[in-house]
Parts: C-alpha cells; structure tokens; sequence
C-alpha cells in the first residue's frame, strides 16, 4: 500500500439555476427583462441568452441574444442580468422564450 498523498476532483454536475419574473409585454413597446443566475461554481459574466420566437411562428426557428451583466467584475455564484425586448421580437400574440444559462461545466440550465 503506498502512503502517499491521494487525491480527488469532484465532477460539478449540477447546472446552473435560473430565477426570472416575466413582465408583461406592450404591442410596439421594448422592455427589460430581468435575470439571476445562481451556481455551485462561479457564474461567468457571459454564456447566459435569450432564446426567442413570435408565438405566432410556431414553425419558425428560434433565435438567441445574449444577456448583459449587471453584476460587475469579480468571482460570483449569483449573478444578474438584463435584456432589452425589441418589438419586432414578439408579435400580437406574444413571445414564445426560454433563457439559458451556461456555467463552466458545461452544465446548461433554462
């Protein structure tokens, strides 16, 4: 039996957690949508997106924009983000959207 030092790297399986409150949206009108970003490893400042489409486009692919940090600089777990809305994302019906979130696992979480 050797008696030298051992040692153990834990694989980070969990993705990253993501809280949003949706707003409503205003035919014509850009609004923020608001995002937080919570992990068990540091929450990049980048690698968190918008995926979006018109409701009334169901078969119409789905098209990503990157969110802005809000946070700052610095090692984080919870990060904020935000994200303009321009009107010609959505239409009458509405905006079909999922967020995404990537931390530096490769873990993805919506």
């Amino acid at each position: 039996l050797n008696t030298g030092d051992w040692t153990f790297r834990t694989i980070d399986n969990s993705p990253p957690t993501i809280t949003f409150t949706p707003a409503n949206l205003q035919e014509g009108v850009s609004l923020s949508f608001e995002a937080s970003v919570t992990d068990n490893e540091l929450v990049s400042p980048t690698g968190t997106k918008i995926w979006y489409r018109k409701i009334g486009s169901p078969n119409a692919t789905f098209t990503s924009a990157d969110f802005t940090n809000t946070s700052g600089a610095g090692n984080l777990t919870t990060r904020n983000f935000n994200i303009t809305v321009n009107p010609s994302w959505y239409d009458a019906m509405g905006l079909e959207f999922y967020i995404e979130a990537e931390d530096g696992s490769g873990n993805k979480g919506r």
